[in-house]
């Protein structure tokens, strides 16, 4: 015989369930998502620890990260398309490129120089 509150099903929901739960939860809070769910933090908790075995801070960072991963695919294509801008700021983010460049010119006497110029669009 089992005591207490029967078990909160997830899949009752429209676009439901753990659909639901991995479309939001990179973007919602735990309040948000049970109360979409119509249970409470500590039962969402535990139906993500036992279903995906993390808690759900842990879930939420892994989900962040694929969409994270997904802009920047995205990103790249474009890139990789023909777009200008998007090839210059991708350039600037993992490229280390910028608008402005500096050098050093030594003297024979043994001044430095530094040299620095900026592009302006």
């Amino acid at each position: 015989m089992a005591f207490g509150r029967p078990k909160k099903e997830i899949d009752h929901v429209t676009l439901t369930g753990w659909e639901l739960i991995d479309a939001i939860i990179a973007f919602a809070s735990q309040e948000y998502i049970a109360s979409l769910l119509n249970m409470s933090i500590q039962t969402l908790n535990e139906k993500i620890k036992e279903t995906k075995g993390v808690t759900f801070l842990e879930y939420k960072k892994q989900k962040k990260e694929y969409v994270k991963i997904s802009v920047l695919q995205k990103q790249f294509e474009i890139a990789m398309g023909g777009n200008p801008v998007m090839n210059i700021w991708l350039g600037k983010q993992y490229a280390g490129q910028k608008d402005k460049s500096e050098s050093e010119v030594s003297t024979p006497q043994g001044k430095v120089f530094k040299l620095s110029y900026k592009i302006d669009e």
